[in-house]
């Protein structure tokens, strides 16, 4: 309830910025400040909504049921380029700089209160109340995981370095890069993303249910060592600035971090004790994210910049892919653990 509190608020805040104009260095100050929070909120929330689908799931559906907080990956992106293009179309360019973009902002107040409603009314999983009840709760959680599951946590991070990294060159650079570089029109480069972006749903459901039947890691290293071969003509399609050819590249490359993303949130839930589960899978998907998508924009603008093509960004996301690749060849298969551990 706190994470989403706090992502809520610092979105909010965001809306209800003044402008430099107004506020001077401390508009950018805040502006950043708030950014933090919501990453800090993000690294709560996530793990939470993951444990509360997973340990609520029958067995032979963790994965499935996971999915559906990996679905928020898609939706996201459907909903924030949806909101985008209709608010930048309802006013002329010059009222979009000035007050518009602030429109998603606020309206994204009325998320966090169902939001809210939902959470407020749902009751602790029964197996974590279990440890409650036996007074097995960690007081520092986080210092049990590092000392008891590092290994786990440090294979989990490096199976998400590559997915983290693509999912922000795709859905942050790529969008500079169609319309800078290829030359694109802004609403074709959404248009495009949100096509993907469809495919890309459909792909976490369906590795999602395949990794209840199949085994997670089966699922994953097939989708990640897909993604190491995808990566290597990510950018030489897109570079033909042919429109089909560039929506082949888009939708090849989500479609495959789908089998990845499908059945992750049930195998970070089933990699840790339920004591240090919240802790271990949060830490997990922070890592990963921290060294593979934080900087890949910043990282992928610069690479560019020295050399004047892709090629470099190219070399780039392959060997983050094939860090990914070998980090979930070392992860255990998890879909028969039982939870209550």
């Amino acid at each position: 309830v706190w994470s989403l509190m706090l992502m809520g608020l610092s979105t909010l805040g965001i809306g209800l910025l003044p402008n430099y104009a107004q506020l001077g260095v401390w508009a950018p100050v805040l502006l950043v400040a708030f950014r933090f929070v919501q990453g800090f909120a993000l690294g709560g929330e996530w793990g939470g909504a993951v444990l509360m689908s997973v340990e609520h799931a029958p067995q032979a559906r963790r994965g499935f049921f996971g999915s559906f907080v990996a679905l928020g990956l898609p939706a996201g992106i459907i909903l924030s380029n949806l909101v985008f293009l209709v608010t930048s179309s309802a006013v002329s360019p010059a009222a979009f700089a000035e007050w518009a973009w602030r429109i998603p902002f606020l309206a994204s107040a009325a998320l966090v209160v169902v939001g809210l409603w939902v959470r407020i009314g749902l009751a602790e999983s029964p197996i974590f109340a279990q440890i409650l009840t036996a007074q097995s709760a960690r007081r520092m959680a986080i210092l049990d995981v590092l000392r008891h599951d590092a290994r786990a946590v440090a294979l989990a991070a490096g199976s998400y370095i590559g997915i983290s990294t693509l999912g922000y060159v795709v859905i942050v650079y790529f969008v500079s890069y169609a319309t800078r570089e290829l030359k694109f029109p802004l609403t074709t480069t959404l248009a495009l993303l949100l096509t993907a972006a469809v495919m890309f749903a459909g792909s976490i459901i369906a590795s999602a249910i395949w990794s209840d039947r199949f085994g997670r890691r089966r699922i994953m290293l097939w989708g990640n060592g897909a993604l190491v071969l995808w990566s290597l003509v990510f950018f030489p399609l897109a570079d033909t600035r042919s429109i089909p050819l560039v929506a082949l590249a888009l939708c090849g490359i989500l479609v495959l971090q789908g089998a990845y993303i499908g059945p992750q949130p049930a195998v970070f839930a089933e990699l840790f004790p339920t004591a240090t589960r919240y802790s271990g899978a949060s830490l997990s998907l922070t890592l990963g994210t921290i060294l593979g998508g934080a900087l890949s924009p910043v990282i992928a603008t610069s690479l560019f910049s020295a050399t004047g093509n892709s090629s470099l960004i190219t070399v780039y996301i392959t060997a983050m892919s094939l860090i990914s690749w070998l980090s979930t060849l070392g992860l255990i298969e998890t879909y028969r653990h039982v939870l209550s551990r």
